[in-house]
């Protein structure tokens, strides 16, 4: 079901910007700039979230599994890149 794959999408992308968060600290990544740079970004999120809900009421099944699968995609391509880089 849409839902159910939505769930698990926001789910996936919270734990792994969790970990990414966990990394960066025991690596001496994060400090007070990242922290300020990060803030701005964190109060936009919800109006994201706005949006997406409003698109999601009005997705078909089949166009929205389609959309998630070419997202994914997209998300792995720029992942492969940014390794290969």
């Amino acid at each position: 079901e849409p839902a159910v794959i939505r769930a698990s999408l926001a789910a996936l992308f919270f734990f792994t910007d969790l970990y990414a968060l966990i990394l960066a600290y025991f690596n001496d990544i994060l400090n007070y700039t990242l922290i300020y740079r990060t803030l701005p970004l964190i109060l936009i999120v919800p109006f994201g979230v706005s949006i997406g809900t409003k698109l999601f009421t009005g997705s078909s099944k089949e166009n929205y599994k389609k959309y998630v699968l070419y997202f994914l995609i997209l998300v792995s391509i720029f992942g492969l890149i940014r390794v290969l880089i």
